[in-house]
This record gives C-alpha cells, structure tokens and sequence, in this order.
C-alpha cells in the first residue's frame, strides 16, 4: 500500500470528547486507525484552535489529544509591519504580508480553514481529514479545478469517504 500523509482538521479531534457523530463516522475513525501506512498530522494551527475552548475540561483533553499526534513543520502565512512585530525589512512599515498561496485559499475558504489548508498543503499531505461538509468540504469539491492548480497532491475527504477511498483501492 501507498504511504499517505493525512491532516487531521480540528474537528476531529472536537468530536472526539464531544461524541456528536453518527456511528457509522466513529466506526470509520477506528479503521483508519487500522490503515497501514497512513501518518496522521496536524498543525499548530489546531492547538491555537484547541486553546480557544471554553470549557477547560474540554480544552485539556483536546490538548492532549493534540499532543499524540504528529505535526507538519508550521509555515509562516503572515509578517505584519508594526513596530517590534517583524524581523527588520520584512514588510514596509505599518503594512503586512501575506503569503500569496494562503490569500487564494482564503477566496475558497472561511480565514481558519484556510490557514489549515495552507499548512496541509506545504506540508505535502495527500489529504485533509474533515467533517466541516459546509465550508470545507463542500467547497472543495465547488472550487476543484482552482484546488487541482494550488495543492494538486491534496485532497479533501471526510473519514468514511477516506475510508472508502482507501478499501476501494486496496
């Protein structure tokens, strides 16, 4: 079987401690878990996210979670120009700078979802594990011919869709 680099989206993780899926999706879960040569990552970007819970029993075991995994090298999406916010030169004063890859995906998707995308797609991940239908996956597949020319290698799939894929093709 072919290595895959899966990136696990925020969700997934969330509706781990809150259990608010089907079982037909927790049943996918475990047999993902069961897929030789898959590696499941995240980012940073998930842990700012995880820390934003309010509820600090959740938070604590979201972190945790967050801490088994394995994460993609952050990639910087952003240099803003205020005093003391940048290294020297690296945008003009009181100005920013935003990677130009993440500002097309931020015409695709909503700001957060766009910054994992980003940090999937860097990274070189062959898919994007979510259950966000609305504004993820959904758009993937309404903005594909603009997704294939940014990040041809990703793809966007829910766990029983990847599990699918994946027992399709073994």
């Amino acid at each position: 079987m072919t290595d895959y680099l899966v990136y696990l989206d925020t969700n997934i993780f969330s509706r781990i401690t809150d259990l608010r899926i089907s079982l037909e999706t927790a049943t996918a879960y475990r047999q993902l878990a069961d897929v030789q040569g898959l590696t499941l990552v995240t980012s940073a970007k998930t842990k700012q996210e995880m820390e934003r819970t309010s509820d600090k029993a959740r938070a604590s075991m979201l972190l945790f979670l967050f801490s088994v995994f394995s994460k993609v090298p952050w990639q910087i999406t952003e240099h803003s120009g205020a005093f003391n916010t940048t290294a020297f030169n690296m945008c003009a004063f009181n100005s920013s700078w935003i990677h130009p890859t993440l500002v097309k995906f931020r015409t695709i998707f909503e700001p957060d979802d766009a910054d994992h995308v980003f940090q999937a797609a860097q990274a070189g991940c062959h898919y994007f594990l979510t259950l966000d239908v609305k504004t993820i996956l959904s758009k993937s597949v309404e903005h594909q011919a603009s997704l294939d020319v940014l990040c041809p290698q990703l793809r966007f799939r829910s766990p029983i869709q990847l599990v699918s894929e994946l027992t399709e093709n073994a």
